[in-house]
């Protein structure tokens, strides 16, 4: 199923597919590889800022690096779908660092959450003493994660046209245990 990019001119699209790649490079380098002037990929830049297109610069961190832990995705359902107990709902999961992700779905729950913990044994405690306890819960089913095996932002799905315009090869897995990422090098 093909996407759509919402109102985004052929120049502006290829400076996000260049951006995506490599966004420390400066506009005059994004110019050089467009063959445009460093000015206008300025200018179109700044419009993207202001029309909410791009909403900020960041780097991404490897969090299998950094943290050691359980990835748990659980399906949480609640007793009543009042505006004031969803809200508050809402309000206590978020106060929690354990919560990374909220997501409303429509399925056997109502809200699908994504926790980092440091063990199974603590997703556990962390659920008794609580994920049970907060206003409206009725009921959870969790899965947890043993391996991540692929991994792309929605973004990311700009830069596919691009790299296949520059005859680059899909990077392969080497293991069951690797993780798919784009990297600069599979740009080169």
């Amino acid at each position: 199923m093909a996407h759509r990019t919402r109102d985004v001119d052929s120049l502006s699209l290829k400076i996000l597919q260049v951006l995506l790649v490599d966004a420390r490079l400066s506009y005059r380098d994004i110019g050089a590889r467009l063959d445009v002037a460093a000015s206008t990929i300025g200018r179109h830049v700044k419009q993207m800022f202001a029309n909410g297109t791009i909403s900020r610069f960041s780097c991404r961190l490897n969090s299998q690096r950094l943290y050691d832990g359980t990835i748990v995705f659980a399906k949480i359902k609640l007793q009543h779908h009042l505006i004031a107990s969803t809200e508050e709902f809402l309000k206590e999961i978020a106060a929690f660092p354990e919560v990374l992700e909220v997501y409303s779905i429509v399925d056997s729950g109502d809200y699908l959450v994504k926790f980092l913990v440091p063990s199974n044994a603590d997703y556990g405690a962390f659920l008794d003493d609580t994920i049970r306890k907060l206003i409206g819960f009725e009921h959870i089913d969790s899965t947890m994660i043993l391996n991540q095996l692929l991994r792309r932002d929605p973004e990311s799905r700009l830069a596919f046209p691009f790299r296949e315009s520059l005859g680059a090869e899909q990077p392969a897995a080497s293991s069951a245990n690797a993780i798919i990422e784009l990297t600069d090098q599979d740009l080169e």
